[in-house]
């Protein structure tokens, strides 16, 4: 049930949603992108880039709080190599969120973004597709890239991001959260470069 644009939930209406939610992190544990899996359980590197269903979900925003609550970094990102692999990849889709024209607003986040990751910003720039468009947006950062591409009149915009190193993209998700005030944001995660680092044959 909603009332002036706020969410609030009865108690099927919660129950129908953590159904829901169960039955999202069963589909979104193993994923495959361009053919290759993504099992959120399966070869941790020395003990770090482990992933929970969290990282796979589907987050729908209930009351002002969401469920299930978004991934967190790890903390012992620290242990990592600076500019090491392997870096972890992280799409991000908001559906229903807002400020979706305003440049300003989303360099904002993203360099509230970039500061809470630790990463090192290279270089900067948005572009907005004529009045009332869409923007695209790119960070180039030393520990790889941070985009965004937004549709006002859909109301969405996609986020990638990828980092290596100590850095971990997850802990950017509070500050595009500010920015653009998703209803519904859906994650998928890959690792990448693991079998580079861990020497493991990869199969075809």
């Amino acid at each position: 049930m909603r009332t002036n644009n706020t969410l609030i939930p009865t108690g099927d209406d919660l129950a129908e949603l953590l159904l829901t939610l169960d039955e999202a992190e069963r589909t979104h544990r193993t994923r495959r992108v361009k053919g290759k899996q993504m099992n959120s359980m399966s070869r941790p590197y020395s003990g770090l880039f482990q992933s929970n269903p969290t990282d796979f979900s589907t987050h729908y925003d209930v009351a002002g709080t969401f469920i299930p609550p978004l991934p967190v970094a790890d903390s012992g990102m620290s242990e990592h190599v600076v500019g090491g692999l392997p870096g972890r990849h992280l799409i991000a889709e908001f559906y229903d969120a807002s400020t979706l024209e305003d440049i300003g607003r989303i360099e904002s986040g993203f360099r509230d973004a970039i500061i809470q990751s630790r990463a090192t910003l290279l270089h900067l720039h948005f572009h907005r597709f004529g009045s009332g468009g869409g923007i695209t947006g790119a960070a180039i950062l030393a520990e790889s890239h941070m985009t965004v591409h937004t549709w006002p009149e859909k109301s969405f915009c996609a986020i990638d991001i990828f980092m290596c190193g100590v850095c971990d993209p997850r802990s950017c998700l509070p500050a595009m959260v500010r920015v653009f005030s998703p209803r519904r944001i859906e994650i998928v995660q890959m690792m990448r470069g693991l079998c580079v680092c861990d020497g493991a044959e990869c199969s075809s």
